[in-house]
């Protein structure tokens, strides 16, 4: 039974630890993109935050089953966290502007594309509520001339007693 792994094995995991967080801060710098698609709200930031950080731990177990057995080592967990800083201090902005670049630009592909439908539904949106506004004022109309009926007929009723 052997209780300790050789140094290189251990070197090789920890090695492969900071390129794991490597790919941790480019799935960062991915989120942080699609929290500014949302328009920077705080529902969208929270989610986006959250969905991160479980996809990240899931990731990071599935990591250390496959290439430590396993064993979860602090000193493993801390060369993800740094590779994952390192990133998105040096490249992460490199990273970043194409990525906003690019979200600009299929923001204003789909808005070309659902525009058209854009329309048809705020026309559609519309018609409704004309429809129901009508509908509504023959509701009042018929509940305030059932009304005037009644105060009529009450009236009515008054005066016939006298």
């Amino acid at each position: 039974m052997r209780y300790a792994e050789p140094l290189s094995n251990q070197l090789q995991v920890f090695i492969t630890s900071i390129g794991f967080g490597v790919l941790s801060g480019l799935l960062y710098e991915v989120f942080s993109v699609l929290r500014r698609l949302a328009g920077n709200k705080k529902k969208a930031s929270v989610i986006c935050d959250f969905s991160f950080c479980v996809i990240v731990t899931v990731l990071s177990f599935f990591y250390m089953v496959i290439y430590n057995n396993g064993i979860v080592r602090l000193n493993l967990i801390m060369a993800q966290l740094a590779g994952g800083i390192a990133f998105h201090l040096s490249m992460g902005r490199y990273i970043r502007k194409p990525l906003y670049f690019l979200m600009d630009i299929l923001r204003k592909v789909t808005g070309f594309i659902f525009y058209p439908i854009k329309i048809l539904l705020n026309k559609l949106q519309n018609t409704i509520s004309t429809f129901l506004t009508k509908h509504q004022k023959a509701q009042n109309e018929e509940q305030n001339k059932k009304k005037t009926d009644k105060k009529i007929k009450n009236i009515a009723k008054i005066l016939l007693k006298k």
